[in-house]
Parts: C-alpha cells; sequence; structure tokens
C-alpha cells in the first residue's frame, strides 16, 4: 500500500498547522 506512506507524509506536515491552530 503506497497510499498509506503517503497519507501518513500527508498528516505529519499538517500535524504541526493543526498543532498551530488548536493551541
Amino acid at each position: 500500500d503506497e497510499e498509506e506512506p503517503v497519507k501518513k507524509e500527508a498528516e505529519t506536515l499538517l500535524a504541526p498547522k493543526k498543532s498551530k491552530a488548536s493551541t
């Protein structure tokens, strides 16, 4: 499943943005 790692990478890139918004 190549889509899984891609999704994980996308989440990792969006994680910092979501974290900042959550804070």
